[in-house]
């Protein structure tokens, strides 16, 4: 296979597909992986992958806390809405 195949399929796959995939899928080895990204500056699955789970976690948190807020007051509006109807009765 022809260095730049192999550099392209690095390009396409570092970031999402393990190292040992990539070796048997597509019979490229580690040290040639390695080479690859460094030669081209790709950033290696597992970096890549941390950075995209702690991303994910902290907009989960930030939904989550967005979440709890809007079902908050959605429950004060309807306490103070029903707080009224009794006032009125």
């Amino acid at each position: 296979m022809r260095p730049e195949i192999k550099t392209e399929i690095m390009a396409l796959c570092c970031g999402y597909v393990k190292p040992e995939d990539i070796k048997q899928l597509f019979d490229i080895p580690y040290y040639q992986q390695t080479y690859h990204i460094k030669a081209n500056g790709l950033e290696r699955w597992q970096s890549q992958y941390s950075r995209r789970r702690s991303e994910w976690h902290e907009r989960f948190r930030k939904e989550e806390a967005y979440e709890k807020e809007h079902r908050i007051a959605l429950v004060k509006e309807l306490l103070k809405r029903e707080d009224g109807k009794s006032n009125n009765t």
